[in-house]
């Protein structure tokens, strides 16, 4: 996808992504080489967010529209706490490198994969939303709820880059949708 949000990708308007899965608002990330698309859909088998089931794993497409979606990490509808599964994957992204970061909400982790889907490593963080990677530096920035003084917080974090994710510094009072870079 170009600056002025055209695209010489064949067949990306209205690709089905995957058969059985609804994606109300799915969250997206693409591969630095421009060839593979990462996906979370959040409703699995129905078509209204009533009964929305957790986004328990994560697909992958080929940007060119040459074969459909397939399951890349996790199980869909099948919800877990190892380093395969996801309790509610909500965000991801894709650092210059090709590793694919998830945030897991129920997990409280952000857990970093291979292009080739192998776990490589897992941050804590309490109830991360959005997950955001720094194209040249590598920072990672998350968007997760804290607990301050017994009390929910909104909290923008920021973590070193992937060889050493210590937390740099946070800001809380931070609401509403992640806007990426």
């Amino acid at each position: 996808i170009f600056t002025d949000g055209s695209t010489d990708a064949r067949g990306l308007g209205g690709i089905p992504l995957t058969k059985g899965v609804h994606h109300n608002s799915p969250r997206l990330a693409a591969a630095p080489d421009g060839k593979t698309l990462y996906f979370i859909a959040g409703t699995i088998g129905t078509s209204t967010l009533t009964h929305p089931t957790p986004g328990a794993c994560v697909y992958k497409i080929p940007v060119d529209g040459q074969g459909p979606a397939v399951v890349w990490v996790g199980a869909p509808g099948k919800p877990g706490s190892d380093n395969a599964h996801f309790g509610d994957a909500g965000g991801l992204a894709c650092d210059a490198e090709g590793r694919v970061y998830v945030a897991d909400l129920i997990n409280n982790r952000i857990q970093v994969f291979s292009p080739e889907g192998s776990h490589l490593k897992t941050i804590p963080v309490e109830r991360p939303a959005y997950v955001c990677v720094h194209g040249k530096s590598g920072a990672i920035y998350v968007q997760h709820t804290a607990r301050v003084e017994g009390r929910s917080v909104g909290r923008l974090t920021k973590f070193g880059p992937f060889a050493d994710p210590k937390e740099a510094f946070h800001l809380d009072g931070i609401s509403g949708y992640f806007l990426e870079y």
